[in-house]
């Protein structure tokens, strides 16, 4: 039986927290280079992928293009050049390469670089992601 503990939140019997799931969006990463340089459509897919993790499935979330495409209301491309945007600003890695086949559709597997995978430390690549300056 869930108790109650300060402040509002509530728990189970091991101390885990019980009730709504949330993001949380830290002050530093709104502020790092590389999520200032995201388009809104590209914010918005982060958004919807990170809504899927559970706190244990990091590498495992799956989100296709087309489920970003309907989700966000845009295009099949729009969706994937997000996507690809994520990928090279270091906010997603690719763990499984989705493919879309006659028979069979599968989602790529993504990995959240500023949550922990496994028992590892989040990579916080993206902390890294400088604009090339122009010549």
């Amino acid at each position: 039986m869930p108790t109650r503990k300060r402040r509002g939140f509530r728990t189970d019997q091991k101390g885990r927290s019980v009730g709504e799931r949330f993001i949380k969006l830290p002050h530093w990463m709104m502020e790092c280079e590389a999520w200032c340089s995201l388009r809104l459509p590209t914010r918005s897919l982060l958004l919807k992928v990170w809504q899927r993790h559970n706190g244990q499935n990091n590498g495992e979330i799956s989100y296709s293009v087309r489920e970003a495409a309907k989700a966000l209301g845009i295009g099949k491309d729009t969706a994937s050049k997000c996507f690809h945007e994520l990928r090279e600003k270091g906010f997603l890695k690719a763990h499984q390469e989705g493919s879309f086949q006659w028979k069979s559709a599968l989602a790529t597997e993504w990995q959240l670089t500023m949550e922990k995978h496994h028992e590892n430390p989040p990579t916080k690549e993206f902390m890294s992601w400088r604009t090339v300056p122009k010549k």
